[in-house]
């Protein structure tokens, strides 16, 4: 490809920006057709997953189309923009999946069995031999009636 072309293609994409931020959904199927392929590509490399990428794909025209009316020709080209949405968009997502996996990670190891945790085993093993089911005997004691007035106790207070 020559530099007038990659002039003419930045300015064909340049155009379709500008139509979208008109909202002219034709111009949006158009710069997708002229621009997904490379921008699937830049979310795969990061992603490592077809089907992760295939989403955030979706989500990148939709932050294109709505984001249109701030792109600005002068500060650079319209190629460099949308790889730029995508890059970010690719992190956001592996950022909110790195998340969520640790978070069903934590939930998965509150659900253990007991059996399956040695620590949490040792604590429920220890709370049978020692009668409390799981309360401790401080708490068991306090809770208990010995230290309260009883019958004999009431009638001598």
């Amino acid at each position: 490809m020559t530099r007038l072309d990659r002039q003419q293609q930045s300015n064909d994409l340049a155009m379709l920006i500008g139509r979208c931020a008109l909202r002219d959904q034709n111009a949006c199927l158009e710069l997708y057709d002229a621009t997904s392929a490379k921008l699937f590509g830049v979310i795969l490399r990061i992603l490592k997953r077809e089907h992760w990428a295939e989403e955030v794909l979706q989500d990148v025209y939709l932050k294109a189309w709505h984001a249109a009316d701030s792109y600005n020709a002068a500060r650079g080209q319209p190629m460099t923009w949308l790889i730029n949405i995508a890059r970010n968009r690719a992190i956001d997502f592996l950022r909110g999946a790195e998340h969520a996996a640790a978070q069903r990670s934590d939930d998965l190891d509150d659900e253990l069995p007991s059996a399956l945790d040695p620590v949490r085993s040792a604590e429920t093993d220890a709370a049978r031999r020692d009668g409390s089911g799981g309360v401790r005997r401080d708490r068991r004691r306090a809770a208990s009636t010995d230290g309260l007035p009883g019958p004999a106790q009431g009638a001598a207070a």
